[in-house]
């Protein structure tokens, strides 16, 4: 697996409710796989009513089961709520290190890292 889409539906709904993308990777530092989860995204009508918190125990739950050793939730400073949900989950703030990115398809990246 690369990575998958999830849809999220409520059990009721003929229509999801809701996304999540994850990404997989490969670390050293946490002994194989591990995954980011690009996107998480619920439908205003569905948010604050239990989804939000239910959802990310879910993937954890899926990706533990494909052999995951970490997971990665890749969340916006501003969104203070996300953050929140994302600890209640038991996810930590990285403290000792911070993602950074380097578009590779864009023209002012072709030289070297400096």
């Amino acid at each position: 697996m690369l990575g998958c889409i999830w849809t999220l539906d409520d059990g009721a709904q003929s229509h999801p409710i809701g996304c999540v993308v994850i990404c997989d990777g490969y670390a050293i530092e946490f002994g194989g796989r591990d995954a980011f989860i690009h996107e998480f995204y619920l439908e205003p009508c569905a948010r604050g009513k239990g989804f939000d918190a239910a959802a990310p125990g879910q993937v954890v739950a899926a990706t533990r089961a494909e052999n995951i050793r970490a997971l990665h939730p890749e969340v916006a400073h501003h969104n203070t709520s996300a953050q929140r949900v994302c600890e209640r989950a038991g996810f930590a703030k990285r403290e000792h290190s911070r993602l950074m990115t380097l578009l590779l398809t864009d023209e002012r990246s072709q030289g070297h890292m400096h």
